[in-house]
Protein backbone atom coordinates (compact mmCIF):
# COMPACT_ATOMS: atom_id res chain seq x y z
CA UNK A 1 0.00 0.00 0.00
CA UNK A 2 1.23 3.46 -0.61
CA UNK A 3 0.21 6.92 0.30
CA UNK A 4 -1.73 8.47 -2.70
CA UNK A 5 -3.79 4.50 -2.81
CA UNK A 6 -4.22 4.56 0.64
CA UNK A 7 -6.12 7.94 0.90
CA UNK A 8 -7.90 7.34 -2.11
CA UNK A 9 -9.31 4.21 -0.72
CA UNK A 10 -9.91 6.22 2.87
CA UNK A 11 -11.78 8.80 0.98
CA UNK A 12 -13.74 5.94 -1.19
CA UNK A 13 -15.10 4.07 2.01
CA UNK A 14 -15.16 6.37 4.64
CA UNK A 15 -17.51 8.96 2.59
CA UNK A 16 -18.63 10.67 5.70
CA UNK A 17 -15.88 12.68 7.09
CA UNK A 18 -16.25 12.80 10.81
CA UNK A 19 -18.16 9.92 10.98
CA UNK A 20 -19.43 10.06 15.12
CA UNK A 21 -19.58 6.66 16.56
CA UNK A 22 -22.36 5.13 17.79
CA UNK A 23 -24.88 7.32 15.76
CA UNK A 24 -26.87 5.93 13.18
CA UNK A 25 -25.09 3.05 12.65
CA UNK A 26 -25.84 0.09 9.58
CA UNK A 27 -25.00 -2.79 10.32
CA UNK A 28 -23.65 -4.61 7.52
CA UNK A 29 -22.37 -8.62 7.01
CA UNK A 30 -18.36 -9.16 6.15
CA UNK A 31 -17.27 -12.86 6.99
CA UNK A 32 -14.03 -12.42 5.42
CA UNK A 33 -12.68 -9.30 6.90
CA UNK A 34 -14.45 -9.89 10.13
CA UNK A 35 -11.65 -12.89 10.38
CA UNK A 36 -9.20 -10.81 9.23
CA UNK A 37 -9.85 -8.51 12.24
CA UNK A 38 -10.03 -11.33 14.64
CA UNK A 39 -6.51 -12.42 13.90
CA UNK A 40 -5.53 -8.90 15.00
CA UNK A 41 -8.03 -8.80 18.25
CA UNK A 42 -6.54 -12.25 18.91
CA UNK A 43 -3.08 -10.34 19.30
CA UNK A 44 -4.17 -7.43 21.17
CA UNK A 45 -4.96 -9.92 23.76
CA UNK A 46 -1.22 -10.16 24.68
CA UNK A 47 -1.85 -6.41 25.35
CA UNK A 48 -3.05 -5.30 28.74
CA UNK A 49 -6.22 -2.65 28.15
CA UNK A 50 -6.69 0.21 30.53
CA UNK A 51 -9.77 2.23 31.36
CA UNK A 52 -10.10 5.80 31.46
CA UNK A 53 -12.28 7.40 34.06
CA UNK A 54 -14.73 9.51 31.35
CA UNK A 55 -15.24 6.30 29.80
CA UNK A 56 -15.26 3.33 33.01
CA UNK A 57 -16.91 1.00 30.86
CA UNK A 58 -14.54 1.05 27.48
CA UNK A 59 -11.55 -0.83 27.60
CA UNK A 60 -8.46 0.95 25.38
CA UNK A 61 -5.20 -0.56 23.85
CA UNK A 62 -2.02 1.74 23.28
CA UNK A 63 -1.85 2.98 19.72
CA UNK A 64 -0.14 0.80 17.13
CA UNK A 65 2.04 2.94 14.61
CA UNK A 66 2.10 2.17 11.08
CA UNK A 67 4.44 3.36 8.55
CA UNK A 68 3.23 3.94 4.19
CA UNK A 69 5.26 4.79 1.77
CA UNK A 70 4.91 7.03 -0.97
CA UNK A 71 4.74 6.81 -4.02
CA UNK A 72 7.62 6.59 -6.52
CA UNK A 73 7.82 9.42 -9.38
CA UNK A 74 7.21 6.24 -11.85
CA UNK A 75 3.97 4.90 -9.70
CA UNK A 76 3.00 8.62 -9.96
CA UNK A 77 3.06 8.82 -13.77
CA UNK A 78 1.40 5.61 -14.20
CA UNK A 79 -1.39 6.37 -12.31
CA UNK A 80 -2.02 9.79 -13.70
CA UNK A 81 -1.26 8.64 -17.37
CA UNK A 82 -1.95 4.57 -17.69
CA UNK A 83 1.60 4.24 -18.29
CA UNK A 84 1.78 7.02 -21.78
CA UNK A 85 5.06 9.00 -21.49
CA UNK A 86 3.50 11.00 -23.96
CA UNK A 87 0.48 12.02 -22.11
CA UNK A 88 2.40 13.61 -19.09
CA UNK A 89 4.90 15.82 -21.13
CA UNK A 90 3.10 18.62 -20.48
CA UNK A 91 2.06 18.55 -17.66
CA UNK A 92 5.24 16.93 -15.55
CA UNK A 93 6.17 20.35 -13.75
CA UNK A 94 2.71 20.95 -12.55
CA UNK A 95 1.76 17.17 -11.75
CA UNK A 96 4.95 16.78 -9.84
CA UNK A 97 4.92 19.66 -7.59
CA UNK A 98 1.78 18.84 -6.69
CA UNK A 99 2.38 15.29 -5.70
CA UNK A 100 5.66 16.32 -3.71
CA UNK A 101 3.13 19.49 -1.92
CA UNK A 102 0.59 16.57 -1.41
CA UNK A 103 2.70 14.26 -0.04
CA UNK A 104 5.79 15.79 1.24
CA UNK A 105 7.07 12.86 3.48
CA UNK A 106 8.38 9.65 1.71
CA UNK A 107 7.46 7.57 4.68
CA UNK A 108 3.79 8.62 6.50
CA UNK A 109 2.74 7.37 9.81
CA UNK A 110 -0.36 6.51 11.12
CA UNK A 111 -1.74 5.44 14.89
CA UNK A 112 -3.93 2.38 14.67
CA UNK A 113 -6.28 2.94 17.58
CA UNK A 114 -8.51 0.55 19.30
CA UNK A 115 -11.18 0.74 21.75
CA UNK A 116 -14.00 -1.67 23.13
CA UNK A 117 -17.16 -0.52 24.19
CA UNK A 118 -19.58 -3.50 25.01
CA UNK A 119 -19.30 -5.87 22.40
CA UNK A 120 -18.22 -3.78 19.77
CA UNK A 121 -14.55 -3.37 19.16
CA UNK A 122 -13.88 0.29 17.49
CA UNK A 123 -10.92 1.05 15.05
CA UNK A 124 -9.38 4.29 14.28
CA UNK A 125 -6.78 5.33 11.83
CA UNK A 126 -5.32 8.40 13.23
CA UNK A 127 -5.25 11.32 12.19
CA UNK A 128 -6.83 10.33 9.79
CA UNK A 129 -10.94 10.71 9.78
CA UNK A 130 -12.26 7.38 10.23
CA UNK A 131 -13.72 4.75 12.37
CA UNK A 132 -14.79 1.34 11.73
CA UNK A 133 -17.41 -0.52 14.43
CA UNK A 134 -16.92 -4.07 14.40
CA UNK A 135 -18.69 -6.83 15.96
CA UNK A 136 -16.53 -9.56 15.12
CA UNK A 137 -18.43 -12.56 16.98
CA UNK A 138 -21.52 -12.02 14.28
CA UNK A 139 -19.53 -11.14 11.13
CA UNK A 140 -20.91 -6.97 11.70
CA UNK A 141 -19.35 -4.66 10.60
CA UNK A 142 -20.36 -0.46 10.54
CA UNK A 143 -19.22 3.24 9.58
CA UNK A 144 -19.76 5.22 7.04
CA UNK A 145 -19.59 3.14 3.85
CA UNK A 146 -21.91 1.13 1.90
CA UNK A 147 -20.83 -2.29 1.28
CA UNK A 148 -23.57 -2.83 -1.65
CA UNK A 149 -21.85 -0.37 -3.81
CA UNK A 150 -19.30 -2.76 -5.41
CA UNK A 151 -16.61 -0.33 -5.63
CA UNK A 152 -16.82 0.50 -2.19
CA UNK A 153 -16.81 -2.77 -0.90
CA UNK A 154 -13.37 -3.45 -3.23
CA UNK A 155 -12.05 -0.52 -1.73
CA UNK A 156 -13.11 -2.08 1.95
CA UNK A 157 -11.55 -5.00 1.05
CA UNK A 158 -8.21 -3.88 0.39
CA UNK A 159 -8.50 -1.20 2.94
CA UNK A 160 -8.63 -4.70 5.64
CA UNK A 161 -6.10 -6.39 3.57
CA UNK A 162 -3.45 -3.78 4.48
CA UNK A 163 -4.68 -2.64 8.25
CA UNK A 164 -4.95 -5.75 9.34
CA UNK A 165 -2.17 -7.74 7.50
CA UNK A 166 0.48 -4.38 8.56
CA UNK A 167 -0.91 -4.05 12.56
CA UNK A 168 -0.15 -8.51 12.66
CA UNK A 169 3.23 -7.80 11.79
CA UNK A 170 3.57 -4.93 14.27
CA UNK A 171 1.61 -6.71 16.72
CA UNK A 172 4.08 -9.68 16.51
CA UNK A 173 7.21 -7.78 16.31
CA UNK A 174 5.92 -5.76 19.82
CA UNK A 175 5.10 -9.19 22.03
CA UNK A 176 8.54 -10.90 21.18
CA UNK A 177 9.83 -8.09 23.22
CA UNK A 178 8.35 -4.55 24.06
CA UNK A 179 11.54 -2.79 24.69
CA UNK A 180 13.07 -4.09 22.06
CA UNK A 181 10.46 -2.69 19.88
CA UNK A 182 10.46 0.91 21.34
CA UNK A 183 14.04 1.58 20.79
CA UNK A 184 13.83 0.05 17.22
CA UNK A 185 10.63 2.74 16.82
CA UNK A 186 12.09 5.63 18.68
CA UNK A 187 15.18 5.09 15.63
CA UNK A 188 12.72 4.96 12.91
CA UNK A 189 9.42 7.50 14.03
CA UNK A 190 10.64 11.15 12.90
CA UNK A 191 10.36 14.13 14.64
CA UNK A 192 7.86 15.46 13.31
CA UNK A 193 5.46 12.34 14.81
CA UNK A 194 7.06 13.49 18.30
CA UNK A 195 5.72 15.38 21.18
CA UNK A 196 8.77 17.65 22.80
CA UNK A 197 9.14 20.28 25.07
CA UNK A 198 11.41 23.56 24.49
CA UNK A 199 12.44 26.34 27.20
CA UNK A 200 10.93 29.51 26.01
CA UNK A 201 14.53 31.13 27.05
CA UNK A 202 16.12 28.76 24.14
CA UNK A 203 13.56 30.34 22.03
CA UNK A 204 13.65 33.59 22.39
CA UNK A 205 18.01 33.25 21.86
CA UNK A 206 17.45 31.69 18.60
CA UNK A 207 14.78 33.64 17.22
CA UNK A 208 15.99 36.46 18.53
CA UNK A 209 15.07 38.40 15.51
CA UNK A 210 11.24 37.25 16.17
CA UNK A 211 9.09 39.17 17.91
CA UNK A 212 8.23 38.04 21.61
CA UNK A 213 5.05 39.51 22.89
CA UNK A 214 6.95 38.81 26.92
CA UNK A 215 10.41 39.67 25.91
CA UNK A 216 10.03 42.64 23.75
CA UNK A 217 6.96 44.10 26.03
CA UNK A 218 8.43 44.17 29.55
CA UNK A 219 11.08 46.17 30.64
CA UNK A 220 13.49 44.36 32.76
CA UNK A 221 12.54 46.43 36.17
CA UNK A 222 8.70 45.14 35.13
CA UNK A 223 10.04 41.75 35.29
CA UNK A 224 11.85 41.57 38.52
CA UNK A 225 9.16 43.24 39.71
CA UNK A 226 6.61 40.70 38.55
CA UNK A 227 8.68 38.05 40.05
CA UNK A 228 8.81 39.88 43.46
CA UNK A 229 5.23 40.29 44.28
CA UNK A 230 3.52 37.28 42.17
CA UNK A 231 3.45 34.65 44.71
CA UNK A 232 1.71 37.15 47.39
CA UNK A 233 -1.20 37.97 44.83
CA UNK A 234 -3.55 35.61 46.09
CA UNK A 235 -6.56 37.73 47.13
CA UNK A 236 -6.92 36.84 50.49
CA UNK A 237 -8.13 40.11 51.40
CA UNK A 238 -12.12 40.89 50.64
CA UNK A 239 -13.50 44.12 49.13
CA UNK A 240 -16.13 45.27 51.12
CA UNK A 241 -19.06 47.37 50.05
CA UNK A 242 -18.48 47.77 46.28
CA UNK A 243 -20.47 49.37 43.85
CA UNK A 244 -20.38 49.26 40.06
CA UNK A 245 -18.58 52.33 40.10
CA UNK A 246 -15.92 50.65 42.24
CA UNK A 247 -15.38 48.31 39.64
CA UNK A 248 -15.38 50.43 36.72
CA UNK A 249 -12.29 52.30 38.13
CA UNK A 250 -10.53 48.98 38.88
CA UNK A 251 -11.09 48.57 35.06
CA UNK A 252 -9.67 51.87 34.37
CA UNK A 253 -6.58 50.91 36.63
CA UNK A 254 -5.95 47.96 34.41
CA UNK A 255 -6.36 49.56 31.31
CA UNK A 256 -3.96 52.11 32.09
CA UNK A 257 -1.39 49.27 32.76
CA UNK A 258 -1.54 47.59 30.02
CA UNK A 259 -0.55 50.89 28.58
CA UNK A 260 -3.87 51.78 26.26
CA UNK A 261 -4.70 55.53 25.04
CA UNK A 262 -7.73 56.24 27.09
CA UNK A 263 -7.50 59.72 27.61
CA UNK A 264 -10.26 62.04 28.46
CA UNK A 265 -12.15 58.92 28.87
CA UNK A 266 -14.36 58.02 31.90
CA UNK A 267 -14.23 54.45 33.27
CA UNK A 268 -17.35 53.41 32.06
CA UNK A 269 -16.42 54.43 28.72
CA UNK A 270 -13.05 52.83 29.09
CA UNK A 271 -14.57 49.84 29.67
CA UNK A 272 -17.28 50.14 26.59
CA UNK A 273 -14.57 50.38 24.85
CA UNK A 274 -12.39 47.67 25.35
CA UNK A 275 -14.75 45.10 27.10
CA UNK A 276 -16.67 42.16 25.41
CA UNK A 277 -19.82 44.09 25.36
CA UNK A 278 -22.19 41.49 26.90
CA UNK A 279 -22.18 42.76 30.65
CA UNK A 280 -25.55 41.12 31.84
CA UNK A 281 -27.33 43.99 32.62
CA UNK A 282 -24.42 45.46 34.40
CA UNK A 283 -23.87 48.74 33.48
CA UNK A 284 -27.62 48.82 33.36
CA UNK A 285 -27.51 49.35 37.71
CA UNK A 286 -27.33 52.43 39.78
CA UNK A 287 -23.91 53.01 39.52
CA UNK A 288 -23.17 54.58 43.04
CA UNK A 289 -25.45 51.79 44.94
CA UNK A 290 -23.38 48.87 46.97
CA UNK A 291 -27.00 47.54 47.55
CA UNK A 292 -27.88 47.52 43.69
CA UNK A 293 -24.80 45.43 43.08
CA UNK A 294 -25.72 43.05 45.86
CA UNK A 295 -29.08 42.77 43.62
CA UNK A 296 -27.56 42.17 40.39
CA UNK A 297 -25.25 39.24 41.71
CA UNK A 298 -28.31 37.94 43.57
CA UNK A 299 -30.41 37.36 40.18
CA UNK A 300 -26.89 35.28 38.96
CA UNK A 301 -25.59 35.27 35.65
CA UNK A 302 -27.30 35.29 32.39
CA UNK A 303 -24.61 34.26 30.12
CA UNK A 304 -22.96 37.44 29.15
CA UNK A 305 -19.19 38.11 29.92
CA UNK A 306 -19.43 41.08 32.32
CA UNK A 307 -15.89 40.19 33.50
CA UNK A 308 -13.82 39.90 29.96
CA UNK A 309 -12.65 43.38 29.93
CA UNK A 310 -10.05 42.83 27.31
CA UNK A 311 -12.37 40.85 24.70
CA UNK A 312 -10.50 38.50 22.45
CA UNK A 313 -10.77 35.08 21.60
CA UNK A 314 -11.33 31.81 23.46
CA UNK A 315 -7.93 31.95 25.09
CA UNK A 316 -6.96 35.18 24.27
CA UNK A 317 -8.82 37.99 26.16
CA UNK A 318 -8.65 39.28 29.81
CA UNK A 319 -10.73 38.95 32.49
CA UNK A 320 -11.57 40.96 36.05
CA UNK A 321 -14.02 38.10 37.70
CA UNK A 322 -15.88 39.64 40.37
CA UNK A 323 -17.13 37.30 42.48
CA UNK A 324 -19.49 37.99 45.64
CA UNK A 325 -18.44 36.05 49.35
CA UNK A 326 -20.47 36.57 52.37
CA UNK A 327 -17.76 38.99 53.59
CA UNK A 328 -17.52 40.67 50.35
CA UNK A 329 -16.28 40.72 46.97
CA UNK A 330 -12.72 39.02 45.17
CA UNK A 331 -11.09 39.77 42.31
CA UNK A 332 -9.41 37.33 40.00
CA UNK A 333 -7.58 38.29 37.48
CA UNK A 334 -6.86 35.99 33.95
CA UNK A 335 -5.23 36.61 31.17
CA UNK A 336 -2.22 33.67 30.39
CA UNK A 337 -2.08 33.80 26.80
CA UNK A 338 1.16 34.38 25.78
CA UNK A 339 0.13 37.09 23.54
CA UNK A 340 -1.64 38.84 26.33
CA UNK A 341 0.70 37.61 29.26
CA UNK A 342 2.92 41.02 29.12
CA UNK A 343 -0.60 43.19 28.94
CA UNK A 344 -1.40 41.14 32.08
CA UNK A 345 1.49 41.45 34.28
CA UNK A 346 2.01 44.97 33.29
CA UNK A 347 -2.33 45.11 34.47
CA UNK A 348 -1.60 43.03 37.75
CA UNK A 349 1.22 45.98 38.65
CA UNK A 350 -0.92 48.66 38.19
CA UNK A 351 -3.62 46.85 40.73
CA UNK A 352 -0.71 45.74 42.96
CA UNK A 353 0.51 49.53 42.93
CA UNK A 354 -2.80 51.00 43.83
CA UNK A 355 -2.84 48.41 46.43
CA UNK A 356 -5.77 46.66 45.18
CA UNK A 357 -6.04 43.02 46.80
CA UNK A 358 -6.46 40.52 43.87
CA UNK A 359 -5.85 37.08 43.30
CA UNK A 360 -3.80 36.51 40.02
CA UNK A 361 -4.93 32.97 38.07
CA UNK A 362 -1.88 31.37 36.75
CA UNK A 363 0.50 33.57 38.27
CA UNK A 364 3.50 30.81 38.36
CA UNK A 365 3.01 30.18 34.93
CA UNK A 366 3.49 34.26 34.07
CA UNK A 367 6.48 34.04 36.05
CA UNK A 368 8.15 31.64 34.60
CA UNK A 369 6.87 32.90 31.08
CA UNK A 370 8.10 36.44 32.19
CA UNK A 371 11.36 34.91 32.79
CA UNK A 372 11.74 32.53 30.19
CA UNK A 373 11.86 29.71 32.32
CA UNK A 374 8.64 28.13 30.90
CA UNK A 375 8.27 25.17 28.70
CA UNK A 376 6.90 25.73 25.29
CA UNK A 377 5.15 22.42 24.03
CA UNK A 378 6.43 20.95 20.44
CA UNK A 379 3.46 19.37 19.19
CA UNK A 380 3.11 17.01 15.85
CA UNK A 381 2.29 18.40 12.34
CA UNK A 382 -0.88 17.33 12.30
CA UNK A 383 -1.83 20.12 14.75
CA UNK A 384 -1.36 22.60 12.73
CA UNK A 385 0.74 25.30 12.41
CA UNK A 386 -1.00 27.29 15.41
CA UNK A 387 -2.22 24.70 17.86
CA UNK A 388 -4.38 24.83 20.88
CA UNK A 389 -5.78 23.28 23.76
CA UNK A 390 -3.15 20.00 23.94
CA UNK A 391 -2.28 20.46 27.36
CA UNK A 392 -3.73 16.73 27.69
CA UNK A 393 -0.37 15.47 25.75
CA UNK A 394 2.02 16.89 27.97
CA UNK A 395 3.09 15.98 31.62
CA UNK A 396 0.80 17.81 34.78
CA UNK A 397 4.45 18.46 36.16
CA UNK A 398 5.75 20.17 33.29
CA UNK A 399 2.79 22.74 33.36
CA UNK A 400 2.68 23.67 29.70
CA UNK A 401 -0.08 25.82 28.58
CA UNK A 402 1.44 26.95 25.44
CA UNK A 403 2.03 25.00 22.28
CA UNK A 404 3.90 25.32 18.63
CA UNK A 405 3.99 22.89 15.63
CA UNK A 406 7.07 20.90 15.07
CA UNK A 407 6.91 22.67 11.82
CA UNK A 408 7.56 25.94 12.98
CA UNK A 409 10.80 24.66 13.97
CA UNK A 410 11.94 24.74 10.47
CA UNK A 411 12.02 28.27 10.45
CA UNK A 412 14.79 28.68 13.00
CA UNK A 413 18.00 26.51 12.27
CA UNK A 414 19.47 25.41 15.46
CA UNK A 415 16.34 25.20 17.32
CA UNK A 416 15.37 21.48 17.02
CA UNK A 417 18.48 20.51 18.66
CA UNK A 418 17.25 22.30 21.60
CA UNK A 419 14.18 20.77 21.93
CA UNK A 420 13.56 17.70 24.55
CA UNK A 421 11.70 15.11 23.32
CA UNK A 422 9.50 12.79 25.34
CA UNK A 423 10.01 8.83 24.89
CA UNK A 424 7.28 6.89 23.25
CA UNK A 425 5.25 5.28 25.31
CA UNK A 426 5.94 2.24 26.96
CA UNK A 427 3.75 -0.70 26.52
CA UNK A 428 3.67 -3.37 28.88
CA UNK A 429 2.91 -7.17 28.14
CA UNK A 430 0.93 -9.59 29.73
CA UNK A 431 3.15 -11.71 32.58
CA UNK A 432 4.79 -14.99 30.24
CA UNK A 433 2.37 -17.13 30.84
CA UNK A 434 -0.81 -14.89 29.78
CA UNK A 435 1.26 -13.88 26.87
CA UNK A 436 1.68 -17.51 25.75
CA UNK A 437 -1.78 -17.96 26.20
CA UNK A 438 -2.76 -14.60 23.93
CA UNK A 439 -0.73 -15.96 21.34
CA UNK A 440 -2.36 -19.21 21.30
CA UNK A 441 -5.74 -18.02 21.56
CA UNK A 442 -6.39 -17.52 17.82
CA UNK A 443 -6.07 -21.42 17.49
CA UNK A 444 -8.61 -22.33 19.93
CA UNK A 445 -10.98 -19.61 19.50
CA UNK A 446 -11.46 -19.12 15.64
CA UNK A 447 -14.54 -18.85 14.47
CA UNK A 448 -15.64 -20.92 11.50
Amino acid sequence: MRQLVLDDIIQRIFSTVGFSRGSDEQWQSAPKQCRQWQEVYDLLHGLPPETRAAKASSLYWPHIWLSVQRESWEEIKTLHTDGNEADIVDIKEELEGDWQLEYPYEIDWFRAAFELVGGTLYFSLLPRESCLLLKLDQYLVSGPLDLDDEEVRQGFEDYTDWATTALRQELERLLDGSDAYRDALEQRLPKRERYGKLRRQDFWEVASDTEHFLRDELTQEDVARFIAISDGLTGDIALRDLTLNDFLRFCAICYEGAGYDFIGLTPRDQYLAKADGRHDGLLDITPTSSQALRDWFSVGQRGGHPWEIVRGGNTTHISLFLSQYDEGYKLLLEGSAQSRGAETIRIALALWRHNIPFELFQADHLKRMADGEDWIGVVPHYFGLAPRYCEEFFPKEDRIHEFMSVLSLEEYPGLEQLVEWYPLERINLLAPSDLNSARNFNKTNKSD
